[in-house]
């Protein structure tokens, strides 16, 4: 008799957010500045750009582990007007600032600034980037990238062969510090309003370029493009991402994540509410795309909203390993999940945290809801991940004025819970075998004892779990199916690993989370943020 599959249910994993710090912009004239448009960490330093400022900010992580402020950095010759901070990234010692309006080649050619920190903790411009081949409202700098010595600069309404074709530029960093453009990268098919380049992403060698405009027959497919950086530094494209369920829809492409082997695609859908788009009009979702060892990208699974919420799900999103978070600028779910009715502006923010299940599917853990008074705070949601810290950078917040924004800071926690459940339901599948019955008898008292050991101190069950494992092993493919062997065994180890925070021997079917541990099931909940000031 096999067992054909061993589910734990929700209750395995206990995963939380807890709130550590808020960060604020200049207090002095505030009000509309929109700080935390665009959030971006990496290592002990985060930067943040505000709406109607035209500055940057960064923050860096002071020896007690709390974030100190670190200054507001402008452009040297910029202009309110050239949108400065539309896009950023961050990386070590190194930011990058997208400027799309900036005028120094033309009318609205725009640009991109590189600075670097000293050994004295000051930001210094370090250089700034243009289009080899520069071209008024092309929108390049209104996507960035750094990773290392390269850097990717969208220009999505770049005209190349056809009208808002658009285009990608990257630049490289060489060993005196000068940057100059390596390469122009572009879509392969000769389309119009196909606006290659909304947003961009690179990590080492590899580019993810989303394509949002139209594709073949005049459809809006979402899609994105992955290149190649080859040894003599050209690039080439490497693999075309499409949505599967995209074909003959209305999608849009949305932002684009690399991390290492996996790329996330956001998308809009604008079709009705209907079989097609269950979530209706504007909703959105994200879609996982995963490269094999030989080095061909495959489809994994869309990643959406369980309870359904609106707008542009997918709109922010950040990856870091096995964890992906989605920011939603308009959310019509309360926080027990009913629909919210009546003006946009009723409607909330919110982030969702995602992480990935061995099966490299993903699974929804968790989301946070923010339904703060002001009436423009959806206008600029973003998000912000490394490792287990989050950023959600809330540019409508009102804390200190009116739309002043502000930037959560988070620790994501992954807890184990109810190992005694997730005992009695490997009982249940023991006894479900009907295997002999000096077998069972065996298998199922060291299961009865290490469920007494749970409820005492000092005791060790991983200990007694290891030696039901052992004893499956010696009877697998004699007197127990190798498939329910299998199955037993990978099910005895998840318990392993969550009651005393190890994977032995890399056989767990959990995923790290630094310190923390998530399983593979799904375990969603809400929690709402303090409205706490500085």
């Amino acid at each position: 008799m096999a067992l054909l599959l061993f589910v734990f249910g929700p209750s395995i994993l206990a995963f939380s957010a807890e709130e550590t710090q808020k960060l604020f912009g200049d207090p002095i004239d505030a009000t509309d500045n929109g700080f935390g448009r665009i959030v971006s960490i990496d290592g002990s330093t985060i930067a943040v750009s505000a709406k109607g400022e035209g500055a940057v900010y960064t923050f860096y992580r002071h020896e007690s582990g709390t974030w100190t402020w670190g200054g507001a950095k402008r452009p040297s010759n910029g202009h309110e007007r050239d949108f400065f901070g539309d896009d950023l990234d961050v990386d070590g010692s190194y930011l990058i600032v997208g400027a799309p309006r900036d005028d120094d080649r033309g009318l609205s050619t725009g640009a991109a600034y590189i600075f670097v920190r000293r050994a004295d903790g000051a930001w210094v411009q370090q250089a700034k980037l243009h289009a080899s081949d520069p071209q008024s409202y092309s929108n390049f700098g209104a996507a960035v990238a750094l990773d290392g010595d390269t850097a990717i600069v969208g220009a999505s309404r770049h005209s190349v062969g056809a009208e808002q074709r658009g285009a990608a530029y990257v630049f490289v960093r060489d060993a005196q510090g000068n940057w100059q453009e390596q390469d122009r990268l572009l879509p392969p098919e000769v389309l119009e309003e196909q606006r290659f380049g909304g947003d961009v992403d690179v990590d080492g060698d590899t580019v993810l370029i989303n394509c949002p405009g139209r594709g073949p027959h005049n459809r809006r497919i979402g899609r994105a493009y992955v290149f190649g950086r080859q040894s003599s530094g050209e690039w080439i494209e490497q693999a075309e991402l499409i949505v599967p369920t995209a074909v003959a829809k209305d999608w849009t492409g949305g932002p684009v994540e690399l991390d290492g082997n996996t790329a996330l695609v956001g998308t809009t859908i604008y079709i009705p509410y209907g079989p097609d788009n269950p979530l209706g009009w504007g909703s959105g979702e994200a879609h996982a795309f995963v490269r094999e060892p030989s080095g061909q990208w495959s489809y994994s699974n869309a990643l959406r909203a369980a309870d359904g919420a609106l707008r542009s799900f997918g709109g922010s999103m950040a990856l870091s390993g096995d964890v992906a978070v989605f920011a939603i600028e308009r959310d019509n779910r309360g926080e027990g999940g009913e629909v919210v009715t009546g003006d946009l502006n009723e409607w909330s923010e919110s982030a969702y945290v995602f992480t990935r299940n061995a099966d490299q599917t993903w699974t929804e853990r968790l989301k946070m809801l923010f339904n703060e008074d002001s009436e423009d705070s959806w206008e600029g949601s973003s998000v912000g991940l490394l490792g287990d810290e989050l950023l959600v950078g809330r540019a409508g917040d009102s804390t200190l004025a009116r739309n002043s924004g502000a930037v959560y800071v988070y620790r994501l926690r992954a807890e184990p819970s109810d190992a005694a459940g997730m005992l009695d339901r490997l009982i249940e599948s023991v006894e479900s075998l009907g295997l002999l019955y000096g077998i069972e008898r065996s298998l199922v008292a060291k299961l009865q004892t290490c469920r007494r050991m749970l409820d005492r101190e000092n005791q060790q069950p991983a200990r007694v779990l290891m030696a039901f494992v052992h004893h499956v092993e010696a009877q697998q493919g004699r007197h127990i199916d190798e498939e329910d062997a299998q199955a037993l065994i990978a099910a005895a180890y998840e318990i392993i690993d969550l009651l005393d925070g190890t994977d032995l021997q890399g056989r767990g079917r959990t995923i790290r989370f630094n310190r923390a541990r998530i399983g593979p099931e799904r375990q969603v909940g809400t929690i709402v943020p303090s409205r706490a000031g500085p």
